[in-house]
């Protein structure tokens, strides 16, 4: 949802930092490739400590980069938080999948996760409509 709440303030971000499409585009991309990396160091690091740590560590950086990439005044602050947005988000990704899996049995967990992927859709979707309203009223 981190990624679906800022893509409509991208153009407002542009503009107000006065960045090139590229530029912009690195914040996005940074994110998404943080969550690739961070799915295998939180599966990893899940083995370690446990899988609930690594869920409450991993929403924790995720509120926190959410916090600071709304208050981001520059753009290489932008890039730095939506690296640590995106790890966070990871955790999340990777742990709640893997919990499911744990704690049901086959047939259970298959339900689980069928309605998980279920969620993990629609919430984009009002991700873009709860950004541009934000957007909108706020501004950047």
């Amino acid at each position: 949802m981190g990624l679906a709440i800022l893509t409509p303030a991208m153009l407002f971000i542009k503009i107000e930092l006065n960045l090139n499409s590229l530029a912009t585009q690195l914040i996005l991309s940074n994110y998404l490739g943080s969550i690739a990396i961070g799915q295998i160091f939180w599966g990893f690091i899940s083995e370690k400590i446990g899988r609930v740590h690594c869920l409450r560590i991993g929403a924790s950086l995720f509120c926190l980069g959410s916090t600071m990439t709304a208050c981001s005044i520059s753009h290489w602050m932008l890039m730095l938080t939506s690296l640590w947005m995106g790890f966070g988000a990871a955790s999340c990704i990777t742990m709640a999948r893997a919990i499911v899996n744990e704690q049901f049995n086959h047939v259970m967990a298959a339900k689980y996760l069928s309605n998980m992927t279920s969620v993990m859709v629609l919430v984009p979707m009002l991700g873009f409509f709860i950004g541009g309203l934000i957007v909108e009223i706020f501004g950047w």
